[in-house]
């Protein structure tokens, strides 16, 4: 049988050491999907291979695949997200990010959209001093290209323009006050929740960077999300949320 050879753009997810040189990346690639890759000697002071697979770098990969993994045959970095690293709460958000992609995809199932979004994404986060604003935009249009976008104008159960925007049911979208759901809640900030809500999900990432939102509300959307996707995929938690300031 002849080797699978792949050329692809990805990004680094995650890494686990395996031995005592190499290690085990999770690469997200435009053509692949989520992959696991083998990187052989990544840890040798002198291989090529150190800094294209530290976490939430960006490169273009050759590949071959194995029985179990891929391997990297050869690579060269894209960009090297420096400014990303050197700050925590940076760290944190795009933590935050590869694991609501790992979580949310499954390995090998494309999606295009997705990945250029977190692409774009970790390029923006370099930018901005507003760390829970782009991720908050992230997951809202993750959310979209997942096949969940939320219903903020209409009535999930009975599709009635809501006017009075109190309850939001993390399987979709706002409840009017004749509707109940028992995946309900009351939104602490109504009106002005789904507003920024509405606004993030009909906003560019660059316009994101221009915003300036109650961190509490962008708190609140961030939840909202969150909630949704563990309810649509079935996914028991999210741990890097619990160290995003």
């Amino acid at each position: 049988m002849d080797t699978v050879k792949v050329k692809t753009q990805g990004i680094v997810l995650d890494d686990m050491r395996y031995g005592d040189s190499s290690k085990i990346i999770r690469l997200f690639t435009e053509t692949l999907g989520i992959v696991p890759v083998m990187v052989k000697g990544a840890y040798l002071p002198k291989s090529p291979y150190v800094s294209l697979s530290q976490p939430f770098t960006e490169g273009t990969f050759r590949l071959t695949k194995g029985n179990h993994f891929f391997y990297v045959r050869e690579g060269q970095i894209n960009h090297m997200p420096m400014k990303l690293r050197s700050s925590y709460d940076k760290i944190i958000a795009a933590s935050l990010m590869a694991e609501v992609v790992l979580k949310s995809l499954q390995e090998e199932e494309v999606n295009t959209k997705s990945f250029f979004l977190l692409k774009k994404s970790y390029r923006l986060l370099e930018k901005t001093f507003r760390e829970d604003i782009l991720v908050c935009g992230f997951l809202v249009k993750l959310m979209a290209f997942l096949g969940f976008r939320p219903s903020l104008d209409f009535c999930i159960k009975c599709r009635s323009k809501v006017s009075s925007l109190q309850r939001y049911d993390i399987s979709g979208g706002v409840l009017c006050s004749n509707c109940f759901s028992k995946t309900s809640k009351i939104l602490e900030h109504g009106e002005k929740t789904i507003y920024y809500f509405r606004k993030i999900l009909y906003s560019s990432l660059d316009q994101l960077l221009e915003m300036d939102i109650e961190k509490d509300i962008v708190r609140d959307i961030i939840n909202l999300v969150l909630e949704g996707l563990q309810y649509h995929l079935e996914i028991r938690n999210f741990n890097s949320i619990k160290l995003l300031p």
